[in-house]
């Protein structure tokens, strides 16, 4: 009798163990927005600065632990997969975070291989992938050295995400937008024309030529349309 009591309770005292072991483990580290960083308790001198949108992740793994922005606003926080933690990590909103030491690549630097035509409103969704080695070289040429051209926040036609895969940086996208406008865009007597790549964030707005649309055919193809979601 006695013996079945203390296995009874050495049954319980591990089940409670576990479950607090889990639960722990379920927290994962304790990160804080601070005005140098985000920074990591139990681990002195690691700050991470939040990149800007244009860098996601392709795809997120385990959770790494809790970033408290404020008293009343806390996000997840995730291991990108292929990247270690100590350098780069994702929130579940998927802004990716990246350590002191970590340079961001440009996207030339990425030297992209393929383009994902994007919709972009509630979900993501994939209308086409494109790997045409020249015209991603021209979109990328384009967006990085071409002048800006005069943002009239006018309507677009049609608008459209563009994701660049990289295997050099097979874990990271770099994103900008595709604008068509109906009408050739003319600011100071000058014809910018109708196709333009944007990033607010790399407060960029420059214009393309007609690569992407004569290879997609967007006129069949609406931001709305059904295609792969990720």
């Amino acid at each position: 009798m006695k013996r079945k009591h203390f296995l009874r309770a050495f049954l319980l005292s591990l089940t409670i163990l576990l479950i607090l072991q889990s639960s722990l483990t379920g927290c994962g580290k304790r990160l804080e927005e601070t005005a140098s960083g985000v920074t990591v308790k139990g681990r002195e001198g690691v700050v991470y600065h939040h990149a800007s949108v244009t860098y996601e992740p392709v795809e997120t793994g385990k959770k790494y632990g809790t970033l408290h922005v404020s008293s009343s606003i806390k996000l997840d926080v995730y291991r990108i997969k292929g990247l270690s933690p100590e350098e780069w990590l994702a929130d579940e909103a998927g802004d990716v975070l990246y350590a002191d030491g970590v340079t961001l690549p440009t996207l030339s630097g990425m030297e992209p291989s393929a383009v994902q035509v994007c919709t972009y409103q509630t979900s993501v969704y994939v209308l086409r992938r494109l790997s045409d080695a020249d015209l991603i070289s021209s979109l990328v040429t384009a967006y990085e050295t071409a002048e800006d051209a005069p943002y009239l926040n006018e309507e677009p036609l049609r608008s459209f995400k563009l994701r660049f895969e990289s295997d050099k940086y097979p874990a990271l996208y770099y994103s900008v937008q595709y604008i068509e406008y109906a009408e050739d865009q003319i600011a100071g007597g000058v014809n910018y024309g109708r196709y333009f790549l944007y990033s607010m964030f790399d407060e960029r707005f420059v214009p393309v030529d007609s690569c992407l649309h004569d290879v997609f055919g967007f006129e069949d193809v609406t931001e709305t349309a059904a295609g792969e979601a990720v």
